[in-house]
């Protein structure tokens, strides 16, 4: 074990500090703070490649005298704070092994010696991951919650600040063996009136929810807050969850794309059914309020609908409809996850959709309507090749998603030209080259031959749809979604 002395790393974290205020330092500080980095790289080997900055700016200085001043350049003060951010959580101490490890093949600079007694040191050795033991109880609880209690992922970790629907740490008791968790409220729960489930131990320890839960919480810090947090106290978010799960998958060799966040309360429903258990049972257990948990049972489809305004409005509208935002398709275990903006044109759709990947795995079908805010604005040839060119890297983007296509709809006003029939006549080039493109690349196409120009179907600015327009609009959406999902091998051109 090497100790580094704690007033050494205390005048390297204020000197870090104070060089992260400045645009100039004396070169003598400059030298100090190298030196005393490099004094502590020798007891943290893998730190030496963030030193390498301040030997080359220190190279640099032509004028060696000490009370010259060195402009400080961001790839530098990039590195401090880096240096800064690991000192914060470091304890000054590094254990080796005695195994020698003589090449980066045996170990990869992906190392990080941090913590305190329940945090030692974490490695990335040859593609395999080695948390710190406060993580990896973390996580190995969290997974196993998620599965034994049937629990949606939004009710384990966060999704956004309000942290409304996050299971607390108060909401856990451990009494008689048994896990009892409260749940305040959930999806199928909108007034909160909560409701408690008893998790019973497996004989496995390895997996036992109230084994694994039981053992976080005594390492788990001494804060409120929702149940599953970091050792800072800060909450373990959804893409946390999500990011650890497909490594974990991955690294087991299986296909990561067949799984999910989801994939635990499927699993859990899927394990219970073949059991023999009763669908009021497991209807009970995992809080459905209808039998459309018998939709999981198998693979989900999720699909992502991305595009402008009609999107937007037509999202509004399938709230109230009785199929409700996944438009009835629940029964085929699809659910819709709508983004759609105002204004939105086609080169906008490539920044919405890596928003998109952060916080969730690619979808099984990705719809975009865009593509009526550009025409007029562009040439028609422009407008074609731009479109194509996000195609393709939609494809690159998401190897493993369908890409289906909804056609711009006619309007009765246009933003950038007021001749109806030459913008028609422009949308209607840009549908068929689209259609012809897409299909070919094994993509879907969506049209909507009921929707034109007539008011009945538009609002009074001529560009959103009315009532009746979103409804049609949704009709063919929905009958579309369906026949895709159901015939996978289907004409590619909906309706046909």
């Amino acid at each position: 074990m090497v100790i580094i002395p704690q007033e050494k790393l205390e005048k390297l974290q204020s000197e870090l500090s104070s060089l992260l205020q400045k645009k100039k330092i004396m070169l003598r500080e400059l030298e100090s703070i190298t030196g005393l980095m490099s004094f502590c790289s020798r007891a943290i080997p893998s730190s030496r490649a963030f030193i390498r900055r301040f030997y080359d700016l220190i190279a640099s200085v032509k004028c060696k005298k000490h009370h010259y001043k060195v402009r400080l350049n961001k790839e530098v003060k990039a590195d401090a704070m880096l240096w800064l951010q690991f000192l914060n959580i470091f304890n000054g101490q590094c254990f080796f092994p005695e195994r020698v490890w003589l090449s980066n093949d045996i170990l990869q600079l992906f190392t990080d010696s941090s913590g305190n007694q329940y945090l030692g040191c974490g490695a990335f050795f040859n593609d395999c991951v080695c948390k710190s033991r406060f993580e990896l109880s973390l996580f190995k609880a969290a997974f196993s919650l998620a599965f034994h209690g049937l629990f949606r992922v939004g009710e384990l970790v966060v999704t956004n600040s309000l942290q409304s629907h996050t299971l607390q740490l108060s909401d856990i008791h451990i009494l008689s063996g048994l896990l009892q968790v409260c749940i305040p409220s959930s999806k199928t729960d909108q007034l909160g009136k909560g409701s408690n489930i008893w998790i019973y131990p497996q004989s496995d320890l390895n997996i036992c929810p109230v084994n694994l839960v039981s053992e976080f919480i005594k390492l788990r810090p001494p804060v409120l807050g929702p149940l599953f947090c970091h050792f800072d106290g800060s909450p373990l978010s959804r893409y946390q969850f999500v990011t650890l799960l497909k490594k974990a998958i991955d690294l087991s060799g299986i296909d990561q794309t067949r799984y999910s966040s989801h994939s635990f309360r499927i699993g859990a429903a899927t394990t219970l059914s073949m059991d023999g258990v009763s669908d009021s049972e497991i209807m009970r257990l995992g809080r459905w309020s209808s039998n459309a948990y018998k939709g999981i049972v198998g693979d989900p489809v999720n699909v992502w609908i991305v595009g402008s305004s009609i999107v937007k409005h037509a999202f509004v509208t399938a709230r109230d409809r009785p199929g409700g935002v996944n438009l009835g398709l629940g029964r085929l275990n699809a659910s819709f996850w709508w983004q759609g903006k105002g204004g939105m044109i086609v080169r906008h759709v490539k920044a919405q959709l890596r928003t998109m990947k952060k916080y969730e795995d690619p979808p099984q079908f990705l719809l975009l309507h865009v593509g009526g805010n550009d025409l007029g604005n562009s040439k028609v040839g422009f407008l074609r090749n731009e479109i194509k060119n996000m195609i393709r890297w939609i494809m690159k983007e998401f190897p493993t998603s369908k890409l289906v296509w909804s056609q711009i709809l006619t309007r009765l006003k246009w933003r950038y030209s007021n001749d109806h029939k030459a913008m028609d006549l422009c949308r209607y080039r840009i549908n068929n080259s689209i259609a012809a493109f897409i299909v070919s690349c094994g993509g879907y196409y969506v049209k909507h031959p009921d929707i034109h120009a007539d008011q009945i179907f538009f609002q009074s600015d001529g560009v959103h749809l009315s009532s009746l327009g979103n409804e049609l609009w949704l009709n063919v959406l929905q009958g579309a979604m369906e026949h895709f999902i159901q015939n996978k091998d289907c004409a590619s051109t909906f309706p046909c």
